[in-house]
């Protein structure tokens, strides 16, 4: 039975494959600009894909786009090969799961998105020596709880709250804040 839907799925797959078309933008220096791929869609060019890099060849950016709007995981790097975000997006706004690192590879924040706003969650941001710098906590894309702040060696700064007004819709601090120094 198996052998006998094989020939079948390689038909079909032949019947239904996209083709792929590869555009790329060099520097001066020969080395690749930009490459972006496209796939044949009804007679048009739609993108799918685009990479940009660095004058030396180094990645920068990557991602892919779906009705070409960003769309999944897109990656940025720092000129030294570190990774500077992995930020995914959802019909071209940033939605779930967003980390960004520092220049030296240590992880500097990390955010949930929901449609394009930071939503429930713990927005955690830390120093380039790897010491925490702030928590901040966040439900349907508003500040609330307690906010904590640390200084580069570890010990902590301040603490308080922040709170919404909901006639302006300004976020300012609200009731007792402690602060170390």
């Amino acid at each position: 039975m198996a052998r006998s839907i094989l020939p079948i799925l390689v038909a079909f797959s032949f019947s239904h494959s996209q083709t792929y078309h590869r555009m790329r933008d060099n520097y001066e220096n020969g080395m690749p600009k930009e490459i972006m791929n496209y796939i044949l869609f009804n007679e048009r060019l739609v993108l799918v894909k685009r990479t940009v890099f660095y004058k030396n060849g180094e990645n920068k950016e990557e991602g892919k786009y779906l009705n070409g709007k960003k769309h999944g995981q897109w990656v940025e790097w720092y000129h030294n090969g570190h990774t500077k975000s992995e930020i995914t997006y959802v019909d071209g706004t940033i939605h779930g799961s967003s980390i960004y690192w520092s220049p030296n590879g240590k992880e500097s924040s990390e955010l949930i998105w929901r449609n394009g706003k930071r939503f429930d969650g713990v927005w955690t941001n830390w120093y380039d020596n790897g010491q925490k710098r702030s928590e901040k906590g966040y439900k349907s894309g508003i500040p609330v709880g307690v906010y904590t702040y640390w200084y580069d060696n570890g010990q902590k700064s301040s603490v308080g709250t922040y709170t919404k007004d909901h006639k302006t819709d300004n976020i300012t601090k609200h009731g007792k804040w402690i602060h170390w120094y």
